[in-house]
């Protein structure tokens, strides 16, 4: 019913050329969700291999691509368009001189692959079940409550309700930023073969309709459909694609309000969770020194995890990262490396609380 509840969703990162951990990330997960897509959906009509391509629509993205277009795995990746190519594998005229094409970009129906994902024998869905207290009984056992007064018990527990895991005490100290999105679903329909990404995403048609979005607006968390907001998403087409925007019926357009969430360093927020209080005075003397080496183990509250803060790229990186959290429970080997562990993990805004003497952000 949230942000899982969209029409149309893209496979799609922003890549770079530098060697970052946001790079190992998009790229282990695109891959990732690109297999896991075509495996479980391969017999459906909800999504649809067509590619995608990343407008250089301004000097920054020009830069940017040229970056990526130097670098190693460009080759297995994307390619350049230039604008007779735009139109070629668009199907429209572009008011734009090049771009790059992700032949393995996708769209697909978000809501097909969680039901698919949740027909698994070995998972069972309670519905309508607000849980609202978590307990550690011992070290191998979770007391979980509903607002109903149900009581469920289990070895492991994993946060994945986005902006709302810090009503739970265990990660109270962590602040998560609330972004409304609004996407614009037309019902008419394009001459799209790909999907297209600039300040925004449009997409070919699904059945009768298609989307535009999706509007970014932080600190406003009103739930209704805006106009303006609509108007926002077809403008930032317009001077790129106007035979499409051009034909667009504003007063015939429906919409979808969801909340994202995202750390303020953009990377999900992934893996085992510490005791707050004990972590503070287990790690303290990084507060004099950023390097102090600290022996005392962390405080871990064993068997809790969190998975969540994935911003608008939920379809890129929540796979990857649920595959992640499978290998902290196993005790296997992980399929990333130290450093994207470690970016990607909930202590990193404890640790810099301690060094800057500020609120963990």
């Amino acid at each position: 019913m949230e942000a899982s509840g969209n029409y149309q969703g893209a496979l799609f990162a922003n890549f770079s050329g530098n060697d970052t951990p946001m790079l190992e990330l998009s790229l282990a997960g695109y891959n990732y969700s690109h297999q896991l897509i075509n495996q479980l959906l391969r017999k459906q009509i909800d999504f649809d291999n067509c590619g995608l391509i990343q407008l250089a629509y301004n000097q920054q993205q020009i830069k940017q691509q040229q970056q990526i277009l130097q670098t190693g795995f460009a080759k297995d990746l994307c390619y350049q368009l230039n604008k007779e190519q735009l139109q070629q594998i668009s199907g429209i005229p572009i008011n734009c001189d090049s771009g790059l094409f992700y032949p393995h970009g996708l769209w697909l129906d978000p809501r097909s692959l969680v039901k698919t994902l949740s027909t698994h024998p070995n998972i069972t869905i309670k519905p309508n079940s607000e849980i609202y207290e978590l307990t550690q009984l011992d070290e191998f056992n979770w007391q979980i409550k509903d607002t109903a007064g149900n009581i469920d018990y289990a070895p492991n527990v994993v946060l994945c309700n986005s902006y709302a895991i810090n009503k739970f005490t265990q990660l109270s100290q962590i602040y998560l930023r609330i972004i409304r999105g609004q996407m614009s679903m037309i019902p008419q329909l394009n001459n799209l073969k790909t999907i297209i990404c600039a300040n925004g995403y449009i997409t070919p048609n699904k059945g009768n309709s298609y989307v535009i979005g999706a509007t970014f607006k932080f600190k406003d968390l009103d739930n209704q459909i805006k106009i303006a907001e609509h108007l926002e998403n077809i403008n930032n087409f317009k001077d790129i694609m106007p035979q499409i925007t051009n034909a667009i019926d504003t007063t015939n357009i429906q919409g979808k309000v969801s909340f994202r969430s995202s750390t303020t360093d953009y990377m999900p927020l992934l893996g085992p969770i510490a005791n707050y209080d004990k972590f503070k005075i287990a790690y303290q003397d990084l507060a004099k020194d950023s390097n102090y080496w600290i022996e005392t183990p962390c405080p871990y509250l064993t068997g809790l995890f969190v998975n969540a803060a994935h911003g608008a790229k939920g379809i890129l990186t929540a796979p990857i990262c649920g595959e992640i959290i499978a290998d902290y429970i196993d005790n296997t080997q992980f399929s990333i490396s130290e450093k994207l562990r470690f970016a990607l993990h909930p202590n990193r805004f404890w640790r810099k609380e301690i060094i800057t003497g500020g609120i963990a952000k």
